[in-house]
């Protein structure tokens, strides 16, 4: 990893042109001239020319024209070329060679001047650089970093667990449990360990994350309770992430506060409900882990200031 990877996220924007290479640096389009033009980079003169020692000044008005060598001159024919495009933008070019171009090379070199016919830098600014994955062209570490690091496999339900008002450590524990990190009994066999294949809460079904969180009897009741008293119609999805990604701001940006902090406290009361069952064998019923989750989601309104109708009913 050094400059040739950097400098593909660069582009020179010429000024005086008295730092920038014509041939070797990325000012004009995607990829710099010797690339674009390989037969005329081939036989250029000078490869190191910068793009200032390239053009010429002439005229009253002192503008600027191309003054690009190469190893050989024009056939007639380009020339034609050459001189409309210089009526055109009244500028006179002055490329010079020392052999006419192979067959091969004519068309080449015919992109090659309509190009520098459509492009003279000016001459009251320096050269600068211009960052290619900023939309401001400055240069900051973050986009660099996310460019090393490529496109991440799954978009993160980063807002719903992070910017919610719950606990920093129940939202460190849902990060858990969107990364299936969690010790639930898939994981735990996958550390080698051996016990009886059945989720602890419902003592039916092997025990997963999303079944624990998500579709297990005694969550399914949390999760309708919530439903029924949002006065909403919900399917259930597949997993956890998934549920995640359709709930921050569902009911509105100004209106959705307790909303978002419902997720992270069933997923907090079912957990917590699951270590008395596990460490302590002490089981909760449905209607205590009902109240459980009613009074932790009104303590946490409540410790934001968060208190509405809504949650004076969920609580009752």
């Amino acid at each position: 990893m050094g400059w040739e990877d950097f400098s593909k996220n660069c582009q020179f924007v010429v000024g005086l042109g008295n730092r920038v290479r014509f041939w070797q640096d990325g000012w004009y389009g995607d990829q710099p001239f010797q690339l674009a033009f390989p037969r005329l980079y081939g036989i250029a003169i000078d490869k190191e020319v910068s793009v200032e020692a390239s053009l010429s000044r002439q005229g009253a008005e002192d503008r600027r024209i191309w003054n690009v060598r190469f190893i050989r001159e024009f056939n007639d024919w380009e020339m034609d070329d050459l001189s409309r495009q210089g009526a055109e933008d009244r500028r006179i070019w002055n490329v010079r060679f020392i052999r006419e171009f192979n067959d091969w090379e004519m068309d080449e070199g015919l992109h090659f001047l309509r190009i520098l016919g459509a492009k003279i830098p000016p001459m009251d600014v320096g050269d600068r650089m211009r960052w290619k994955l900023k939309p401001n062209g400055d240069f900051d570490i973050r986009s660099y970093y996310n460019k090393l690091r490529g496109s991440p496999s799954i978009v993160f339900p980063w807002k719903v667990i992070w910017k919610a008002k719950a606990p920093r450590r129940v939202s460190f524990f849902v990060w858990c449990v969107v990364w299936n990190k969690i010790l639930t009994g898939d994981n735990m066999r996958l550390r080698k360990l051996v016990f009886v294949d059945w989720c602890i809460m419902c003592r039916h079904c092997g025990e997963t994350v999303d079944h624990l969180l998500l579709h297990c009897e005694m969550a399914y009741r949390l999760w309708s309770f919530v439903f029924i008293t949002f006065g909403l119609s919900w399917v259930v999805p597949r997993s956890i992430p998934d549920l995640l990604f359709g709930w921050w701001n569902w009911l509105g940006k100004y209106s959705s506060q307790i909303w978002n902090l419902v997720p992270l406290c069933i997923l907090w009361c079912i957990w917590k409900e699951w270590n008395r069952r596990t460490f302590e064998d002490l089981d909760s019923s449905s209607d205590q882990m009902l109240a459980s989750f009613s009074g932790t989601l009104f303590d946490w309104s409540r410790a934001w200031g968060l208190t509405t109708s809504l949650l004076y009913d969920l609580h009752a």
